[in-house]
């Protein structure tokens, strides 16, 4: 009897016979020398030696998308309307009879999809080529199973048998156990769960079916007796899928929808091109890639150009994506990203098992406006105020004693706390909603975040929008209030909103925070604590005592509460707004202080007046 009758026999006998709890032991039995039968025929067909053309591609691009289907499915009509690529397409069966790659490009990365020939019933067996086809599917990345929405329910049932048989387990992952055999000390059996659907006696009885006698077993999840032999078997291939349903304009409506909300799949109609942009997509999710942009000290990240990587990448697997010998002299790296400690976190190669969760591409588009590579030289304290300080308060921007740098790290933006009125014009032309058309490659890049914040196409950016593109060091959300300061400060109009032109002057501001805000923070942590706060105020000529600073380290640190004192620190965000609140605090306090004493008396009508001032 042949290996494919004894599996035909097995297969006959488990549907015969009736499951409960006198035969389940029975049945795991079955279930083992089914799998042990399959390997084995799976084994067979690779050592047998064909000649002739070999049938799978080169495996090229970030990532691998096998489409797997009947035939006259519409794969060859999906491939030809994605790709660039010509695969032959007729209103009859087996018109692929080999596989034909293609390549398109989305978000940055280069997917590979093969187009491969329709297989029948019987696959896994070798009928109509299917072994080559499946062995094809498993080095995929996803596999995209195309089905009929005539024929959905023969179709998807018999493909999923089909895969399950050789190994490809669709949309799962690998069961949480470990399986440990050694040369002596029989067979060890934990489990950190309890167990429904397997135990002790019905794993050490597949275990002897097996002949595997000294092994150490930790289950740490209710796993079925066939995910059990799959980790005995340690061959299975898990691999996400996406079910599309093609032809979608031959069933009605409520099909339609019926089929949309089924889990993990998408309807089209390649003939229509109904719904092909959100099948890209949905396979751009399904490939759980992310984007990891590098960058030279003191220059911006090149957004143009970055290595596509899988989720859960390592340092080490960068190293590689950008040259095979990095790794081999590498030093370290700074890792700007969700999941480090601080941003930027010094990594080094050791550190193996590194994970680069970084946001998604539009926050992490702008996420680098704020992410410091802290080049600046440290500000020099102690510094004496200006001449004309007064003891309590910032003078104003003065112009700098021969010999002073142009650009003063420690030095506060001009214009600090009043409004602007935005740059003049250079001589641009028109351009529509956006006004002035930039002339340099720096405005262009400029030009080019403006329109991407712009959601609404206005050519005016309003406080919400602007807060949606700019983030911290530390990859959190800007602080509102803090964008509307700086949205009125520039507002010359009085919209509401700020144009092109002064963003442009906006933008200018916000750089020359970011270097004043890079040198006071002396510990590279992305944030300033109360010492720098209060080394950054006085240098500005702010005389205020070290209980004054811990209050407006309180005021605005985002985690503080009535309850809860807080991180001791402020962002970027907040370091703004802070010293912008102090400078216009100390001006309203200026004007009443007529003998600049540091003191002042007021009544009830100026202190209101003062302070309604000061919030608006």
């Amino acid at each position: 009897m042949g290996i494919l009758e004894k599996i035909q026999d097995i297969e006959e006998e488990i549907k015969r016979t009736q499951k409960n709890k006198a035969t389940e032991y029975h049945l795991g039995l079955l279930k083992g020398k089914l799998a042990r039968y399959r390997a084995q025929l799976i084994e067979g067909s690779k050592t047998k030696s064909e000649k002739g053309e070999g049938f799978d591609v080169m495996k090229s691009g970030d990532a691998r998308v096998v489409m797997i289907g009947f035939p006259s499915v519409g794969k060859s009509t999906l491939l030809s309307k994605l790709t660039a690529a010509e695969s032959i397409a007729a209103a009859y069966e087996f018109t692929t009879l080999t596989c034909v790659p293609g390549k398109f490009t989305y978000k940055g990365a280069n997917i590979q999809l093969l187009d491969l020939p329709g297989i029948i019933e019987g696959a896994s067996q070798g009928k109509g080529r299917g072994r080559q086809v499946i062995a094809v599917a498993r080095t995929a990345d996803v596999v995209l199973m195309m089905l009929d929405a005539t024929k959905s329910a023969q179709q998807r049932p018999l493909l999923e048998a089909e895969l399950e048989a050789v190994g490809i387990r669709l949309n799962q992952s690998f069961p949480n156990v470990s399986f440990k055999i050694k040369k002596a000390g029989g067979i060890s059996f934990n489990a950190t769960v309890k167990l429904t659907k397997i135990d002790q006696k019905m794993v050490q009885n597949i275990l002897h079916d097996y002949k595997i006698f000294n092994v150490d077993i930790v289950i740490r999840e209710d796993i079925t007796v066939e995910q059990f032999i799959d980790v005995i078997l340690g061959n299975r291939r898990y691999i996400r899928c996406i079910y599309c349903y093609n032809k979608i304009d031959q069933i009605s409506l409520e099909e339609v929808d019926r089929l949309a909300h089924e889990p993990d799949t998408v309807v089209v109609s390649c003939e229509d091109d109904l719904n092909l942009d959100y099948l890209v997509e949905v396979i751009w999710r399904k490939l759980n890639l992310m984007r990891v942009y590098t960058k030279k000290r003191g220059e911006y990240p090149d957004f143009s150009d970055g290595l596509i990587v899988r989720n859960g990448a390592t340092i080490e697997h960068v190293c590689h994506a950008i040259h095979r010998t990095l790794a081999d002299n590498f030093r370290y790296a700074l890792v700007w990203g969700t999941s480090t400690k601080h941003n930027p976190q010094r990594v080094v190669i050791v550190i193996s098992r590194w994970g680069l969760k970084l946001p998604s591409f539009y926050s992490h588009y702008y996420g680098y406006l704020f992410t410091m590579s802290y080049q600046p030289p440290p500000p020099q304290y102690g510094q004496a105020p200006p001449a004309n300080n007064t003891g309590y308060g910032y003078s104003g921007h003065q112009q700098p004693p021969p010999g002073t740098p142009a650009q003063n790290p420690a030095g506060t933006p001009s214009g600090y706390g009043q409004q602007q009125q935005g740059y003049a014009q250079q001589g641009y032309a028109q351009q529509g909603a956006y006004g002035n058309a930039p002339t340099s490659a720096a405005d262009q890049q400029l030009l080019t975040w403006f329109k991407a914040v712009d959601t609404d196409g206005s050519g005016q950016l309003s406080a919400d929008e602007l807060q949606r593109a700019l983030i911290n060091g530390d990859w959190s959300p800007f602080n509102i209030e803090t964008v509307r300061l700086m949205v009125n400060m520039f507002d010359t109009d009085n919209s509401g909103t700020i144009n092109y032109n002064e963003f442009i002057g906006l933008w200018k501001y916000i750089e020359d925070w970011k270097r004043c805000f890079q040198a006071f923070d002396v510990d590279r942590s992305g944030s300033i604590n109360e010492s720098e706060m209060g080394n950054a105020l006085r240098s500005f000529g702010f005389n205020v005592s070290p209980r004054f600073v811990h209050t407006l380290i309180q005021k605005f640190d985002r985690f503080a509460t009535m309850n809860n004192t807080g991180k001791g620190d402020v962002t970027f965000d907040n370091f703004v707004q802070a010293c912008v609140t102090v400078k216009t605090l100390t001006d309203s306090f200026k004007q009443f202080d007529n003998d600049h004493d540091g003191w002042i008396q007021i009544n009830y009508e100026q202190f209101l007046d003062l302070v309604v001032r000061q919030r608006a």
